[in-house]
């Protein structure tokens, strides 16, 4: 059903009247299952840190609300206690009595990448706003306030096109001048959906499709590795070749799953974790889409060293929207860090993004120790499970390996 609408029509006559021609023409979702969207609402906002005081720039963005992704992160580290800083608005006021977030920025930066974790209890509640902050000159380098993506259609600029752009929408269609009012710093064409270069009569029909569409049959991914394992998280017998093998997992659908704590390894998870062979999982992920319950195989680069990130893309479908990752810790007897069948089509939609902390998992095929353990087979195969001691423990608390972040980029 498509909105008829007189342009002729009197500002006020118009407004009402395309109003409720859209709340008609979209009464049938009125009564549909609300969508959970990301697990964060402000997922995929960013804030863009210009160059500033001693090189410091920085795009940040959020993950969800406990998890933040920097790129392009620069710094000269002139010295000085140095992190990032949240506040509540884009001031240095209220950067002073922010929440800083580790870790210490105390080597110089170059078009890095870091992720950033809230500490435990805080949320991103309450804060729009991220500084490099230097605590001992009481003053931030540089800094900005986090703002959504551009989506089109979304003339509220929450970052989600719904049926709170309805009055938006009417606004800037039927009172240029006091849209920008209601909404400023809000783009009024972000409601051109036809193309003309302005949003105008000749968008209803294209928003109330864009509306009406529902979550696409498919979604783009990008998955990041970023391991922070290194002598200063796990210090005990830590090895001098740290690394990672490839990355090597699949999409799939929840009748069936490569690995869970507390089952027993298949081959290819014993293959993965002793030597950081791909090819035995891929065979069995392959076996799963040959048997209509896995969609892909995906895979991913290696860490040569440790901490460092390193990412791959790969596309989920409706039918197949868990992800399962793995990659060895490495040397080791059979440990591994991984995600285990994580849900990327969540309540209804696509998740935005998402950041998961990963632990070590021992994969209960060798009975070896340490890191640089002799072979020693174990037989029969003990259930995986998560490794909360020895060597991984300090003081009883095993920090996590790094995060593991998902992210839609299409």
């Amino acid at each position: 059903m498509h909105a008829q609408v007189n342009p002729q029509t009197s500002p006020r006559r118009l407004q009402t009247t395309v109003a409720a021609t859209l709340f008609v023409t979209l009464s049938a979702l009125l009564t549909a299952p609300a969508s959970a969207g990301d697990l964060s609402d402000r997922a995929g906002w960013s804030a863009t840190l210009p160059f500033g005081q001693h090189g410091a720039q920085a795009l940040v963005t959020i993950i969800d609300e406990q998890t933040l992704w920097v790129e392009a992160l620069g710094y000269f580290n002139t010295g000085g206690d140095v992190a990032f800083r949240l506040g509540v608005s884009d001031d240095e006021a209220d950067y002073a009595l922010g929440l800083e977030l580790p870790p210490v920025l105390d080597e110089p930066y170059g078009n890095d990448t870091l992720a950033l974790h809230l500490p435990d209890g805080e949320t991103l509640a309450g804060f729009s706003a991220i500084a490099i902050w230097s605590d001992a000159n009481g003053e931030s380098y540089t800094s900005g306030a986090f703002a959504p993506p551009v989506v089109p259609g979304d003339l509220n600029c929450d970052g989600w096109t719904d049926f709170g752009d309805i009055n938006p929408f009417v606004l800037a269609l039927t009172d240029p001048n006091g849209y920008p009012l209601e909404y400023p710093g809000c783009d009024p064409n972000r409601g051109d959906l036809d193309g003309s270069g302005a949003t105008g009569f000749g968008d209803i029909n294209p928003f109330v499709d864009l509306l009406l569409a529902g979550p696409s049959a498919s979604a783009e991914y990008e998955l990041i590795f970023d391991s922070t394992w290194s002598p200063e998280t796990h210090p005990t017998n830590f090895p001098v070749n740290e690394h990672y093998s490839g990355l090597i997992g699949g999409t799939h659908n929840d009748q069936v799953h490569f690995w869970r704590e507390g089952e027993i390894a298949s081959d290819g998870i014993e293959w993965m974790a002793e030597l950081g062979g791909t090819s035995k999982l891929t065979n069995e992920v392959q076996a799963a889409i040959t048997a209509g319950n896995a969609g892909s195989v995906v895979t991913g680069p290696s860490l040569p060293t440790s901490p460092l990130a390193v990412s791959t893309t790969f596309t989920a479908t409706q039918a197949f929207s868990h992800i399962t990752i793995t990659t060895m810790i490495a040397p080791s007897p059979d440990w591994f860090i991984g995600l285990d069948s994580e849900p990327l089509f969540v309540g209804g939609d696509w998740i935005r993004s998402h950041a998961i902390q990963v632990q070590p998992m021992d994969a209960g095929t060798d009975s070896g120790v340490t890191y640089g353990s002799p072979n020693l087979d174990t037989q029969p195969r003990e259930p995986i499970y998560e490794i909360t001691g020895f060597p991984f423990d300090v003081g009883g608390e095993v920090a996590p390996m790094g995060s593991i972040i998902l992210r839609r980029i299409d």
